[in-house]
């Protein structure tokens, strides 16, 4: 969870809730593409051993 130290407005807060979620929610999609690559290249790996 976020740590805010300047939560005297409920407005910042929401504001960097906001940000935070759309941060993980890109993270998340990065994470998703790295392992579909790696995914890729190892059924690449396993085609070319046979």
């Amino acid at each position: 969870m976020l740590l805010i130290q300047n939560n005297s407005s409920s407005e910042s807060f929401a504001r960097d809730e906001k940000a935070y979620k759309k941060f993980s929610k890109d993270v998340k999609r990065i994470i998703k593409e790295i392992l579909k690559k790696e995914e890729r290249r190892q059924k690449e790996e396993e085609k070319e051993s046979k």
